[in-house]
């Protein structure tokens, strides 16, 4: 990655709900979507399960039904929940609610997995892109304590892309992917040297 031009950012952040237990892979397409009104949408698959995260900061869990549909709660920051409904058919997808009824546009994104070592232990990351190249910078993604994989379940790398961010995001040792030894409890990080270590490994 030295050919690129990396904006190497720091993301001191609260984890994100801890995936649920591995099951049976997610039907629904995992990545980034523009809304009809212009708004960027994130589905990421946590364990088995959909979350989504909107630009403006709306975000629910998705439960598939027997329909075949997604269904599930709206969270706003304001703690005003709305129903709403996440489906596919062949005239597309829709999220519908009691106040919204939008189409969702898939973004096209390149995703390229790496595996790169930091001192003895190999690590796994993957690049996260827009597929027409033309981004504006590579932000590694450096996250907080959690202890599942950021590769598979992190949902800023998809947000930023929509954004002309190219994102690298990597498990942490001992998570995902990685090798090694966990530097993460559930609150904080055992080892900040390590973290540092690892991730201009990754820059590297």
């Amino acid at each position: 990655m030295k050919n690129w031009l990396l904006l190497s950012l720091w993301l001191l952040i609260i984890a994100p709900p801890c995936p649920a237990e591995a099951g049976s892979a997610p039907a629904f397409p995992i990545g980034a979507y523009r809304l009809a009104d212009g708004e960027i949408l994130v589905i990421a698959d946590f364990g088995g399960g959909l979350r989504f995260f909107t630009q403006g900061g709306r975000t629910g869990s998705l439960e598939k039904t027997k329909a075949g549909t997604y269904e599930g709660s709206e969270r706003h920051f304001d703690n005003d929940d709305s129903q709403h409904t996440l489906s596919q058919s062949d005239g597309g997808i829709f999220l519908r609610g009691s106040a919204i009824d939008l189409s969702l546009k898939p973004l096209d994104l390149d995703l390229t997995d790496h595996y790169f070592h930091s001192g003895k232990n190999r690590l796994r990351g993957r690049l996260v892109a827009p597929a027409d190249d033309n981004f504006q910078g590579v932000v590694i993604l450096v996250h907080g304590s959690e202890n599942f994989s950021a590769v598979d379940h992190h949902y800023l790398p998809y947000l930023f892309a929509a954004n002309g961010l190219a994102v690298f995001v990597y498990d942490k040792r001992g998570t995902g992917g990685s090798e090694g030894d966990q530097i993460a409890l559930q609150r904080g990080i055992v080892d900040l040297n390590a973290l540092a270590t690892d991730t201009a490994a990754a820059a590297d």
